[in-house]
Protein backbone atom coordinates (compact mmCIF):
# COMPACT_ATOMS: atom_id res chain seq x y z
CA UNK A 1 0.00 0.00 0.00
CA UNK A 2 1.37 3.24 -1.02
CA UNK A 3 1.30 5.75 1.43
CA UNK A 4 0.05 9.32 0.05
CA UNK A 5 -1.12 11.43 2.73
CA UNK A 6 -0.24 12.48 6.08
CA UNK A 7 -2.44 12.82 8.83
CA UNK A 8 -0.95 14.98 11.61
CA UNK A 9 -3.22 14.80 14.96
CA UNK A 10 -2.63 16.02 18.41
CA UNK A 11 -1.08 16.77 21.20
CA UNK A 12 0.39 20.18 19.66
CA UNK A 13 3.33 21.60 21.34
CA UNK A 14 3.57 24.97 19.16
CA UNK A 15 6.19 26.64 22.16
CA UNK A 16 8.87 23.99 21.19
CA UNK A 17 11.52 24.34 18.88
CA UNK A 18 13.88 21.85 17.34
CA UNK A 19 17.21 23.07 16.53
CA UNK A 20 15.43 26.64 15.97
CA UNK A 21 12.42 25.18 13.75
CA UNK A 22 9.21 24.76 15.61
CA UNK A 23 8.19 21.08 16.21
CA UNK A 24 5.43 20.80 13.61
CA UNK A 25 7.23 22.55 10.96
CA UNK A 26 9.84 20.04 11.33
CA UNK A 27 8.10 17.17 10.73
CA UNK A 28 5.91 18.05 7.98
CA UNK A 29 9.19 19.04 6.22
CA UNK A 30 10.83 15.63 7.27
CA UNK A 31 8.14 13.92 5.48
CA UNK A 32 7.69 16.65 2.96
CA UNK A 33 11.03 15.65 1.45
CA UNK A 34 11.14 11.96 1.21
CA UNK A 35 8.02 12.23 -0.91
CA UNK A 36 4.86 12.95 1.23
CA UNK A 37 3.11 15.79 -0.08
CA UNK A 38 -0.34 15.97 1.27
CA UNK A 39 -0.94 16.75 5.14
CA UNK A 40 -4.73 16.78 6.95
CA UNK A 41 -3.99 18.64 10.45
CA UNK A 42 -6.99 17.82 12.99
CA UNK A 43 -7.17 20.97 14.95
CA UNK A 44 -10.72 20.99 17.03
CA UNK A 45 -9.36 21.56 20.28
CA UNK A 46 -6.19 24.17 19.20
CA UNK A 47 -6.21 27.01 18.05
CA UNK A 48 -5.89 27.29 14.35
CA UNK A 49 -3.82 30.48 14.73
CA UNK A 50 -0.89 29.04 16.81
CA UNK A 51 -1.07 26.29 15.13
CA UNK A 52 -0.82 28.30 11.63
CA UNK A 53 2.73 29.86 13.75
CA UNK A 54 3.89 26.77 14.34
CA UNK A 55 3.89 25.50 10.58
CA UNK A 56 6.99 28.09 9.94
CA UNK A 57 7.47 28.48 6.33
CA UNK A 58 5.29 25.48 5.24
CA UNK A 59 2.15 28.15 7.00
CA UNK A 60 0.92 29.16 3.12
CA UNK A 61 1.73 26.39 1.60
CA UNK A 62 -0.46 24.11 -0.90
CA UNK A 63 -0.99 20.80 0.31
CA UNK A 64 -1.43 21.30 4.22
CA UNK A 65 -5.19 22.14 5.38
CA UNK A 66 -6.59 22.18 8.66
CA UNK A 67 -10.20 20.54 9.76
CA UNK A 68 -11.59 20.31 13.05
CA UNK A 69 -12.02 16.57 12.49
CA UNK A 70 -10.93 13.88 9.94
CA UNK A 71 -14.66 13.42 9.42
CA UNK A 72 -14.78 16.39 7.87
CA UNK A 73 -12.87 14.79 4.71
CA UNK A 74 -16.19 13.03 3.88
CA UNK A 75 -17.76 16.20 2.05
CA UNK A 76 -14.51 17.96 0.79
CA UNK A 77 -14.51 17.66 -2.75
CA UNK A 78 -10.77 17.49 -2.93
CA UNK A 79 -10.86 14.53 -0.64
CA UNK A 80 -7.90 11.75 -2.21
CA UNK A 81 -9.34 8.62 -3.36
CA UNK A 82 -10.68 6.55 -0.75
CA UNK A 83 -8.31 3.79 -1.29
CA UNK A 84 -5.43 5.80 -0.84
CA UNK A 85 -3.23 5.15 2.09
CA UNK A 86 -2.36 7.34 5.09
CA UNK A 87 0.06 7.90 7.85
CA UNK A 88 -1.41 8.67 11.17
CA UNK A 89 1.49 11.16 12.77
CA UNK A 90 1.46 12.49 16.11
CA UNK A 91 2.24 16.40 15.56
CA UNK A 92 4.02 16.18 18.94
CA UNK A 93 6.65 13.64 16.97
CA UNK A 94 10.54 14.37 16.60
CA UNK A 95 12.45 11.75 14.02
CA UNK A 96 15.04 11.41 11.81
CA UNK A 97 14.66 11.90 7.88
CA UNK A 98 16.04 8.00 7.57
CA UNK A 99 13.96 7.42 10.53
CA UNK A 100 10.85 8.66 8.56
CA UNK A 101 11.92 7.25 5.47
CA UNK A 102 11.91 3.90 6.87
CA UNK A 103 8.03 4.29 8.01
CA UNK A 104 6.75 5.29 4.26
CA UNK A 105 9.09 2.55 2.80
CA UNK A 106 8.95 -0.11 4.57
CA UNK A 107 6.51 -3.74 4.17
CA UNK A 108 7.81 -5.69 6.98
CA UNK A 109 4.96 -6.06 9.61
CA UNK A 110 6.41 -4.74 12.61
CA UNK A 111 5.43 -3.28 16.19
CA UNK A 112 3.94 -0.06 15.86
CA UNK A 113 5.86 2.65 17.54
CA UNK A 114 4.31 4.11 20.36
CA UNK A 115 5.16 6.43 24.09
CA UNK A 116 4.20 3.15 25.67
CA UNK A 117 0.46 3.61 26.23
CA UNK A 118 -0.85 2.42 22.76
CA UNK A 119 -2.70 5.90 22.73
CA UNK A 120 -2.60 7.51 19.43
CA UNK A 121 -3.46 10.53 20.66
CA UNK A 122 -0.36 10.58 23.11
CA UNK A 123 2.24 9.12 20.42
CA UNK A 124 1.68 6.54 18.06
CA UNK A 125 2.00 5.53 14.49
CA UNK A 126 -0.39 4.22 12.19
CA UNK A 127 -1.18 3.48 8.61
CA UNK A 128 -4.04 2.58 6.21
CA UNK A 129 -6.48 3.36 4.11
CA UNK A 130 -8.36 6.39 4.36
CA UNK A 131 -11.93 4.93 3.35
CA UNK A 132 -11.02 2.79 6.41
CA UNK A 133 -10.39 5.82 8.67
CA UNK A 134 -13.61 7.68 7.39
CA UNK A 135 -15.93 4.88 7.21
CA UNK A 136 -14.84 4.20 10.95
CA UNK A 137 -15.16 0.37 9.12
CA UNK A 138 -11.54 -0.82 10.92
CA UNK A 139 -11.98 -1.33 14.96
CA UNK A 140 -8.28 0.34 14.84
CA UNK A 141 -5.68 1.71 12.65
CA UNK A 142 -3.22 -0.97 11.42
CA UNK A 143 0.29 -0.46 13.39
CA UNK A 144 3.27 1.30 11.21
CA UNK A 145 4.36 -1.39 9.00
CA UNK A 146 8.01 -0.93 10.02
CA UNK A 147 9.65 0.56 12.99
CA UNK A 148 12.30 2.88 12.69
CA UNK A 149 15.63 1.08 14.00
CA UNK A 150 17.93 4.05 13.35
CA UNK A 151 16.59 7.04 16.24
CA UNK A 152 13.85 6.14 18.75
CA UNK A 153 11.34 8.59 18.30
CA UNK A 154 10.99 10.54 20.98
CA UNK A 155 7.09 11.91 22.03
CA UNK A 156 7.88 15.63 23.04
CA UNK A 157 5.97 17.42 25.53
CA UNK A 158 5.82 21.20 26.54
CA UNK A 159 9.12 21.28 28.69
CA UNK A 160 12.62 22.46 27.41
CA UNK A 161 14.05 19.31 29.19
CA UNK A 162 12.83 16.91 26.18
CA UNK A 163 13.45 19.52 23.76
CA UNK A 164 17.09 19.00 24.73
CA UNK A 165 17.03 15.69 24.68
CA UNK A 166 15.20 15.05 21.23
CA UNK A 167 18.33 17.50 20.03
CA UNK A 168 20.74 15.41 21.47
CA UNK A 169 19.13 11.78 20.35
CA UNK A 170 18.92 13.43 16.24
CA UNK A 171 22.53 14.74 16.48
CA UNK A 172 23.90 11.43 17.84
CA UNK A 173 21.44 9.51 14.72
CA UNK A 174 22.73 12.10 12.03
CA UNK A 175 25.20 9.77 10.67
CA UNK A 176 22.49 7.26 10.31
CA UNK A 177 21.38 9.38 7.17
CA UNK A 178 24.84 8.79 5.53
CA UNK A 179 25.93 5.57 6.70
CA UNK A 180 25.72 3.35 3.45
CA UNK A 181 27.62 6.28 1.39
CA UNK A 182 30.44 6.57 4.19
CA UNK A 183 34.07 4.73 4.31
CA UNK A 184 35.24 2.71 6.95
CA UNK A 185 37.10 5.20 8.93
CA UNK A 186 34.75 8.11 8.26
CA UNK A 187 32.25 6.15 10.20
CA UNK A 188 34.51 4.15 13.06
CA UNK A 189 36.61 7.56 13.61
CA UNK A 190 35.05 10.94 11.78
CA UNK A 191 31.23 10.38 12.24
CA UNK A 192 31.93 10.01 16.19
CA UNK A 193 33.88 12.74 16.89
CA UNK A 194 31.89 15.61 13.84
CA UNK A 195 28.26 14.47 15.50
CA UNK A 196 29.61 15.93 18.84
CA UNK A 197 30.43 19.20 17.39
CA UNK A 198 27.62 19.21 14.69
CA UNK A 199 25.28 19.52 17.68
CA UNK A 200 26.88 22.51 19.06
CA UNK A 201 26.69 24.26 16.25
CA UNK A 202 23.56 23.49 15.18
CA UNK A 203 21.81 25.45 18.48
CA UNK A 204 23.56 28.17 17.31
CA UNK A 205 22.89 30.82 14.37
CA UNK A 206 25.91 28.72 12.10
CA UNK A 207 25.35 28.23 8.86
CA UNK A 208 26.68 24.94 7.24
CA UNK A 209 27.96 26.97 4.32
CA UNK A 210 30.46 28.73 6.10
CA UNK A 211 31.77 25.50 7.56
CA UNK A 212 32.33 24.32 4.47
CA UNK A 213 34.35 27.91 3.43
CA UNK A 214 35.75 27.76 6.81
CA UNK A 215 37.01 24.29 6.64
CA UNK A 216 38.51 24.76 2.39
CA UNK A 217 40.00 27.43 4.33
CA UNK A 218 41.97 24.98 6.76
CA UNK A 219 42.38 22.56 3.85
CA UNK A 220 44.31 24.81 1.35
CA UNK A 221 46.24 25.91 4.78
CA UNK A 222 47.61 21.64 4.61
CA UNK A 223 48.26 21.95 0.99
CA UNK A 224 50.43 24.85 1.48
CA UNK A 225 52.53 23.61 4.55
CA UNK A 226 52.86 20.11 2.39
CA UNK A 227 55.42 22.53 -0.07
CA UNK A 228 57.51 23.46 2.29
CA UNK A 229 60.37 21.06 2.59
CA UNK A 230 60.88 20.75 6.46
CA UNK A 231 59.89 17.57 8.44
CA UNK A 232 57.92 18.56 10.98
CA UNK A 233 56.04 21.39 9.06
CA UNK A 234 55.22 18.20 6.73
CA UNK A 235 54.12 16.04 9.79
CA UNK A 236 51.78 19.29 10.67
CA UNK A 237 50.50 19.23 7.28
CA UNK A 238 49.05 15.62 7.21
CA UNK A 239 47.78 16.13 10.65
CA UNK A 240 45.66 19.21 9.52
CA UNK A 241 44.23 17.75 6.43
CA UNK A 242 43.35 14.44 9.22
CA UNK A 243 41.44 17.35 10.74
CA UNK A 244 40.22 18.74 7.63
CA UNK A 245 39.01 15.26 6.93
CA UNK A 246 37.04 14.94 10.20
CA UNK A 247 35.13 18.58 10.13
CA UNK A 248 34.42 17.39 6.16
CA UNK A 249 31.13 15.74 7.60
CA UNK A 250 30.24 18.57 9.70
CA UNK A 251 28.74 21.00 7.32
CA UNK A 252 26.08 18.24 6.17
CA UNK A 253 25.37 17.34 9.66
CA UNK A 254 24.44 20.78 10.22
CA UNK A 255 22.49 21.01 7.32
CA UNK A 256 20.32 17.78 8.18
CA UNK A 257 19.75 19.15 11.40
CA UNK A 258 18.84 22.65 10.89
CA UNK A 259 16.54 21.22 7.52
CA UNK A 260 18.47 23.80 5.66
CA UNK A 261 20.03 21.20 3.40
CA UNK A 262 20.25 22.95 -0.55
CA UNK A 263 21.56 21.68 -4.27
CA UNK A 264 23.74 25.04 -3.89
CA UNK A 265 25.28 23.80 -0.79
CA UNK A 266 25.71 20.01 -1.52
CA UNK A 267 27.67 21.07 -4.83
CA UNK A 268 29.86 23.52 -3.04
CA UNK A 269 30.69 20.94 -0.59
CA UNK A 270 31.46 18.52 -3.50
CA UNK A 271 33.80 21.18 -5.14
CA UNK A 272 35.59 22.39 -2.39
CA UNK A 273 36.51 18.61 -1.19
CA UNK A 274 37.92 18.21 -4.87
CA UNK A 275 39.66 21.81 -4.53
CA UNK A 276 41.42 20.69 -1.71
CA UNK A 277 42.44 16.98 -2.58
CA UNK A 278 43.64 18.49 -5.87
CA UNK A 279 45.87 21.24 -3.60
CA UNK A 280 47.26 18.72 -1.24
CA UNK A 281 48.33 16.42 -3.51
CA UNK A 282 49.94 19.05 -5.86
CA UNK A 283 51.31 20.88 -2.39
CA UNK A 284 52.55 16.93 -1.97
CA UNK A 285 54.76 17.13 -5.53
CA UNK A 286 56.14 20.48 -4.83
CA UNK A 287 57.31 19.60 -1.46
CA UNK A 288 59.07 16.58 -2.79
CA UNK A 289 60.42 19.15 -5.67
CA UNK A 290 61.54 21.90 -3.50
CA UNK A 291 63.02 18.95 -0.73
CA UNK A 292 65.10 17.14 -3.67
CA UNK A 293 65.08 19.39 -6.76
CA UNK A 294 64.98 15.90 -8.87
CA UNK A 295 62.97 16.91 -11.95
CA UNK A 296 60.96 14.36 -12.52
CA UNK A 297 58.84 15.39 -9.71
CA UNK A 298 58.08 18.56 -12.23
CA UNK A 299 57.30 16.03 -15.50
CA UNK A 300 55.18 14.39 -12.22
CA UNK A 301 52.86 17.44 -11.98
CA UNK A 302 51.54 17.24 -15.52
CA UNK A 303 50.75 13.38 -14.99
CA UNK A 304 48.70 14.14 -11.85
CA UNK A 305 47.18 17.39 -13.33
CA UNK A 306 45.97 15.26 -16.42
CA UNK A 307 44.81 12.47 -14.03
CA UNK A 308 42.87 14.21 -11.80
CA UNK A 309 41.23 16.45 -14.49
CA UNK A 310 40.18 12.92 -16.36
CA UNK A 311 38.90 11.46 -13.19
CA UNK A 312 36.61 15.26 -12.57
CA UNK A 313 35.62 14.80 -15.98
CA UNK A 314 34.92 11.03 -16.13
CA UNK A 315 33.07 11.39 -12.62
CA UNK A 316 30.55 14.48 -13.96
CA UNK A 317 29.57 11.80 -16.71
CA UNK A 318 28.58 9.11 -14.43
CA UNK A 319 26.68 11.56 -11.90
CA UNK A 320 24.90 12.39 -15.01
CA UNK A 321 24.44 8.97 -16.63
CA UNK A 322 23.03 8.17 -12.52
CA UNK A 323 20.51 11.04 -12.43
CA UNK A 324 19.86 11.39 -8.93
CA UNK A 325 19.92 8.42 -7.52
CA UNK A 326 24.08 7.43 -8.10
CA UNK A 327 25.28 4.15 -6.44
CA UNK A 328 25.79 5.07 -2.84
CA UNK A 329 29.65 3.66 -3.20
CA UNK A 330 30.61 4.79 -6.58
CA UNK A 331 32.23 8.50 -5.62
CA UNK A 332 32.06 8.43 -1.90
CA UNK A 333 34.17 5.57 -1.83
CA UNK A 334 36.29 6.12 -4.96
CA UNK A 335 37.08 9.56 -3.74
CA UNK A 336 37.24 8.55 0.03
CA UNK A 337 39.50 10.54 2.18
CA UNK A 338 40.62 7.63 4.14
CA UNK A 339 43.78 8.50 2.44
CA UNK A 340 44.40 11.31 5.13
CA UNK A 341 44.81 8.32 8.05
CA UNK A 342 47.79 7.07 5.31
CA UNK A 343 49.26 10.10 4.72
CA UNK A 344 49.52 11.19 8.30
CA UNK A 345 52.51 7.48 8.93
CA UNK A 346 53.59 8.23 5.60
CA UNK A 347 54.98 12.08 6.67
CA UNK A 348 55.97 10.19 9.70
CA UNK A 349 58.29 7.88 8.21
CA UNK A 350 59.40 10.79 6.11
CA UNK A 351 58.05 9.42 2.91
CA UNK A 352 55.90 11.56 0.92
CA UNK A 353 57.41 10.49 -2.36
CA UNK A 354 55.45 7.62 -2.24
CA UNK A 355 52.05 9.37 -1.92
CA UNK A 356 53.12 11.52 -5.16
CA UNK A 357 53.81 9.16 -7.39
CA UNK A 358 51.09 6.59 -6.08
CA UNK A 359 48.42 9.76 -6.05
CA UNK A 360 49.20 10.52 -9.60
CA UNK A 361 48.53 7.29 -11.23
CA UNK A 362 45.43 5.99 -8.93
CA UNK A 363 43.18 8.95 -10.72
CA UNK A 364 43.82 7.54 -14.17
CA UNK A 365 42.88 4.18 -12.32
CA UNK A 366 39.81 6.14 -10.73
CA UNK A 367 38.86 7.61 -14.22
CA UNK A 368 39.58 3.94 -16.18
CA UNK A 369 36.73 2.57 -13.37
CA UNK A 370 34.35 5.17 -13.47
CA UNK A 371 34.79 5.03 -17.33
CA UNK A 372 33.70 0.78 -17.08
CA UNK A 373 31.44 1.41 -15.64
CA UNK A 374 29.52 3.58 -17.51
CA UNK A 375 29.76 1.98 -20.84
CA UNK A 376 29.08 -1.32 -19.18
CA UNK A 377 26.03 -0.49 -18.04
CA UNK A 378 27.29 -0.20 -14.26
CA UNK A 379 24.79 2.39 -13.97
CA UNK A 380 22.21 4.39 -16.07
CA UNK A 381 22.90 5.78 -18.94
CA UNK A 382 19.73 7.62 -20.19
CA UNK A 383 20.82 10.69 -18.81
CA UNK A 384 24.11 10.71 -20.33
CA UNK A 385 25.41 14.04 -21.85
CA UNK A 386 24.36 13.99 -25.44
CA UNK A 387 22.52 9.83 -25.28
Amino acid sequence: MQITIGLITGPFCPDVSIFGRPLLERLLLQFQRIGLQSFVIESSDYDRKTIRRSLGILCNQPGIKMVESFDDLLSDPDCPDRSSGYILIPANLVLSKSSAAAILQGNTPLSALSSGNHNLANGELAVGTLGDLLDKRAASPAPVSRAVRLIRPIFMDHTQTRAAKAELELARSVHEDTIAKDAMLARLVDRKLSWRLSYRLARTRCRANQITVANTLLGMLSAWMFTIPNYWTRVGASLIFLLVTTLDGVDGELARLKLCETEFGANLDVTTDALVNFAVILGIILGCYRETHARHYLLLLPVFVGGFSLCAIMSYIAIRACGNNPPSWLFERLTSRDFAYILVIFAAVHRLDVVAWGASFVSYVVAFILFLLVVSGGVRQSSLPGV
